[in-house]
């Protein structure tokens, strides 16, 4: 410690050759406490910062796997559905351990939830935006519908084109459990997307006052049902055509066809009597 002291007073300059021989002892002396303070401050500054980096990159190593767990899942369950999908199958996709989807999860039901709404955040948020955005012209209601469509289901398309292959997998496994319906899963899509939804019915009735509540309710249905469809790339276009055309070819299918066979629906559903 006394080494150390003496080099560190040795940095400052002092003129301890002037002690001769005893010059060492004379520095312990009058500076070991002076010195020995500074030492020891330094030497927590160095640990404290060492400490908040090894804590920053564990934080980073720890947020990595959770996103990991999360692609993962999302993937395996696109593939093989939520029943047919067990932890260990999540765990070893990675080749991390089985603890792994415990410690960040605790059950593969929160696996879900959290699955679900990472991506129904920022898809929401774009879709609040851009209906925020629409502005209503009662003369121009063909119009106004076709944006509110836009508003409403383009973000998802983007997403789905970003090349990110998660969104790719999240919207199959949307399309499967939609024909399934299961209790679970429809609890937490109610949870997710429903104040979404509302918006949008509610933005459709200022455009469409003629419209009934019920009708706008099916319409939103409809859609619903329909671009979900397309979006889980089901392959079902490449077999009625022969190959000529491919469900893969999601811009294609949805810009502009799509959204315009949806406004059609929409604004031709006044038409019906109930």
């Amino acid at each position: 410690m006394l080494v150390q002291a003496y080099e560190l007073v040795n940095k400052t300059k002092h003129p301890y050759h002037l002690y001769g021989e005893g010059g060492y002892s004379v520095v312990a002396g009058l500076y070991e406490g002076r010195v020995i303070r500074q030492f020891w401050k330094e030497r927590a500054k160095t640990r404290m910062a060492s400490n908040r980096a090894v804590s920053k990159r564990a934080y980073k190593k720890t947020e990595l796997l959770r996103k990991d767990l999360l692609d993962a899942a999302e993937q395996l369950f696109a593939e093989k559905g939520f029943d047919k999908t067990s932890i260990r199958d999540i765990t070893d996709h990675l080749g991390v351990r089985l603890a792994a989807v415990n410690y960040h999860f605790e059950s593969k039901h929160n696996l879900l939830v959290e699955m679900i709404h990472r991506r129904a955040g920022a898809l929401n948020e774009a879709r609040q935006t851009r209906l925020n955005q629409v502005k209503i012209d009662r003369d121009k209601p063909y119009e106004n519908v076709y944006a509110l469509v836009q508003a409403m289901f383009k973000p998802l398309v983007e997403y789905y084109l970003s090349g990110d292959d998660g969104w790719h997998y999240y919207c199959r496994y949307l399309a499967r459990m939609i024909g399934a319906d299961p209790l679970e899963f429809r609890t937490i899509i109610n949870h997710e997307y429903n104040d979404i939804a509302k918006t949008f019915i509610n933005k459709l009735k200022e455009a469409l006052p003629e419209h009934s509540d019920y009708q706008l309710h099916c319409a939103y249905q409809f859609l619903i049902g329909t671009f979900m469809f397309v979006m889980s790339d089901n392959k079902r276009l490449d077999g009625i055509s022969d190959g000529r055309y491919q469900s893969a070819d999601v811009d294609l299918i949805l810009n502009p066809h799509f959204f315009k066979f949806a406004t059609a629906g929409i604004v031709g559903i006044a038409e019906s009597k109930v």
